[in-house]
């Protein structure tokens, strides 16, 4: 049986009672970001802890609120629990990485059906999926005795992380396109007969509509993943790596506690790929996919236009402010 949102007491409270965990954490975040005292110049120590709190980090800011919040803590907790990188060391970071891959053709082939509860039961299956994403860096670090969520950009792992979680996309949007050839709305399935020529043009121009929709959400999300990923690593580059001064270290500490800080990475929350998947998985569960992605085929566009141009005018300030700080400090003062 189909679970229906708006017909689910339960479901109605427990999407309202995710929604205020979600801003009641976040604002439990600004908070803890504006406590950070400024850096000694040594790094921040190795911890195990699970609570998003811990590190506070340019990643952990960037993330979206379902890794971020549930995910990644389900995946700390579980390793704590069951003591999963000294029993099974035989499983590989990279072994885990590859099986979130094959999870996620299976729910690709549940999110096929005609049926919504087995395509619900598909979209359960890819948040198991993301689950195992966030579990194979847990793991990673576990073994390297670090838990400090550092970008790795270029790293043997992080390129096979990547193109895992770009498989899983993929079979996810050859999900969507399924779903969207199946049940087509209601003007292209109200077709005059079942094979006469009208009714082949109509079912060929719901086809090609379908697959514009997937495909202008598949190049978002490629977008969205490729200045997101240069906006942790930008970022890390400048407030996260200790400046060689004290001076220096108090901006990167005052930058990082600021609002346009904060305002640009809350924003990269909501739209990074991790985030559209979510929302993509959100509306196929409410069986609402063809709504969702007609929606977002050109605005999405327009929101990641600007969320990129405010990203970018806020990294050229911090790259102008951090190399001034340096500038200032090796200028001689007059009188000494």
């Amino acid at each position: 049986m189909a679970l229906n949102l708006w017909e689910s007491k339960v479901l109605q409270l427990i999407a309202a009672g995710l929604l205020l965990f979600y801003v009641w954490m976040d604002v439990a975040l600004y908070y803890q970001v504006q406590a950070m005292p400024v850096s000694n110049g040594k790094g921040s120590a190795a911890s195990s802890s699970s609570s998003p709190f811990a590190h506070v980090t340019m990643k952990a800011l960037l993330l979206d609120h379902t890794t971020h919040y549930v995910h990644n803590p389900l995946a700390v907790w579980f390793n704590e629990a069951t003591n999963f990188a000294e029993v099974f060391t035989w499983i590989t970071a990279n072994m885990v990485s590859f099986s979130h891959v094959v999870v996620a053709v299976v729910g690709m082939k549940l999110l096929w059906s005609d049926s919504l509860s087995t395509r619900q039961l598909g979209v359960l299956l890819f948040e198991v999926r993301s689950f195992l994403d966030a579990f194979d860096g847990t793991l990673a670090r576990a073994r390297a005795h670090s838990s400090l969520e550092e970008p790795g950009i270029g790293s043997s792992g992080h390129l096979i992380d990547g193109a895992c979680d770009a498989l899983g996309c993929t079979a996810m949007f050859f999900g969507c396109l399924g779903i969207l050839r199946r049940k087509p709305p209601p003007h292209y399935s109200a077709l005059p007969g079942p094979g006469g020529k009208e009714a082949r043009e109509t079912l060929a121009q719901s086809n090609r509509r379908a697959l514009t929709l997937v495909g202008c959400a598949a190049l978002q999300m490629t977008l969205s993943s490729l200045f997101w990923n240069r906006t942790l690593s930008e970022y890390h580059d400048l407030l996260e790596i200790p400046g060689s001064t004290y001076s220096t270290r108090v901006i990167q500490n005052t930058v990082f506690k600021s609002s346009a800080l904060w305002i640009t990475v809350w924003f990269w929350r909501l739209t990074n790929p991790h985030a559209m998947m979510e929302m993509i998985l959100i509306s196929i569960f409410l069986d609402k996919l063809w709504h969702f992605l007609s929606w977002i085929q050109y605005i999405g566009f327009v929101i990641l236009l600007v969320q990129v141009s405010i990203t970018e005018t806020h990294l050229h300030y911090v790259q102008d402010l951090i190399p001034a700080v340096n500038a200032s400090m090796m200028t001689p003062l007059s009188g000494r």
